[in-house]
């Protein structure tokens, strides 16, 4: 129902029937309310929403959010806390390689001038 919601936000952002969104966004109603019922956007109304409403995006992710159970979030940190060490170092040594090179390719820079 992810997609339903975003018209729906839509709709009342804009103070406008979902209809009225269909005929902004340029495609059928059918179209959009067969989206809705499929939960699933079409590619010409992905591409249309990209253009109108390019935020369309952050409205789904928004909702994802919400739906996470955060004991089970907590139980996935703990039983992956290993796994996620190691990323985590990973992470830094590369941060760190990164800075090293570029802190190389400044000082590369001054001594050309």
């Amino acid at each position: 129902m992810k997609i339903k919601a975003v018209f729906e936000h839509i709709s009342k952002s804009e103070g406008i029937s979902i209809d009225d969104v269909a005929k902004k966004l340029g495609v059928a109603k059918s179209t959009l309310y067969y989206s809705i019922n499929k939960d699933e956007l079409s590619l010409k109304l992905k591409k249309q929403l990209n253009r109108i409403y390019p935020d369309y995006e952050y409205l789904i992710n928004v909702e994802e959010i919400e739906d996470y159970d955060l004991n089970k979030v907590a139980d996935f940190v703990i039983a992956n806390e290993t796994k996620l060490l190691e990323v985590d170092k990973f992470r830094l040594w590369l941060q760190t390689k990164v800075q090293e090179g570029v802190i190389e390719v400044l000082s590369i820079n001054k001594e050309g001038k």
